[in-house]
């Protein structure tokens, strides 16, 4: 598997300072099989990013929903040209 667009893209974006510092990891039945740090997380004081770093997640419903609906999609149970309003009836008329 290739990922070194992704760490490329956080590498980018900590140059552009549009992050402090980032983990990156990808694991496949459990096992990391990918990883990639950059930046701080403790711009103070200096201390890297890492794979231990612990971060406080806010907001993460998009971010659950998405990997929800791609599960559905590599099982077949939905396509993504389907439209949303056969599942939720309510968007049939926005």
């Amino acid at each position: 598997m290739e990922f070194e667009r992704a760490a490329k893209a956080v590498d980018d974006a900590i140059k552009t300072h549009c992050e402090n510092g980032a983990a990156l990891v990808v694991k496949t039945d459990g096992k990391a099989v990918f990883a990639h740090c950059a930046g701080l997380c403790d711009i103070e004081g200096g201390r890297k990013f890492d794979e231990n770093t612990i971060c406080r997640a806010f907001s993460c419903t998009k971010i659950i929903t998405s990997v929800c609906a791609m599960q559905l999609v590599e099982r077949g149970r939905i396509d993504t040209s389907d439209e949303l309003s056969w599942y939720i009836p309510e968007f049939s008329d926005p």
